[in-house]
């Protein structure tokens, strides 16, 4: 209700609605291209006497003994937590695990399947950066590059230049078994912004 009230008052973003001639091409181009993205979506249907799929798990939590199955290709994954609360650092023991080929570090274990981690940092400066590669690799008892790990330092950048790169990197990089982004709400211009995401 309070809020309501400041909405009538003037307070806060409107946010106008927008007719058919006003679409972006982009928006036009997914308009028209609906009865291609309705056939798609439809050999996506649920089957029940199909058999699932199964996806070998790539990340794995061990407690008293047992391997607990978190993630596998295609998975996505998010660490959330408050600021310095430690996020980057728990991802970098597990990216040192699946580097160094350990069979753990902090309970995880990161089985690259061959692979290779794609990293982007978006939000520390040079110096953390550099720090937090160092420990990566140091974890990982790798003392120099590895043909398993390439991490790049994005904060330099725009978040639309941000998400061209990693797009580039991803498609132009064999054979890569995780994506990391360190700093994911800092690819968009204003995370609250309904039009801006």
């Amino acid at each position: 209700a309070a809020a309501r009230e400041l909405y009538m008052k003037g307070y806060g973003d409107r946010i106008a609605q927008k007719s058919a001639a006003e679409l972006p091409a982009k928006e036009a181009e997914i308009k028209a291209a609906l009865p291609s993205l309705v056939e798609r979506a439809n050999a996506t249907r649920f089957d029940y006497f199909k058999k699932d799929t199964y996806i070998k798990p790539l990340l794995t939590f061990r407690d008293s003994g047992k391997d607990y199955p978190i993630a596998g290709r295609g998975m996505l994954g998010l660490f959330s937590g408050h600021e310095k609360s430690g996020k980057s650092f728990v991802l970098s023991y597990i990216e040192s695990c699946g580097i160094g080929g350990m069979s753990e570090l902090l309970n995880f274990h990161l089985d690259l399947d061959g692979g290779s981690i794609l990293h982007f940092d978006t939000e520390q400066s040079l110096y953390f950066y550099q720090k937090t590669q160092r420990r990566i690799l140091s974890n990982a008892n790798v003392n120099g590059n590895s043909q398993k790990y390439n991490a790049y330092h994005l904060r330099r950048f725009s978040p639309a230049e941000r998400v061209e790169l990693i797009e580039y990197y991803l498609q132009n990089t064999p054979n890569v078994s995780v994506l990391i982004i360190d700093g994911f709400v800092d690819l968009v211009v204003d995370y609250n912004s309904i039009e801006k995401v």
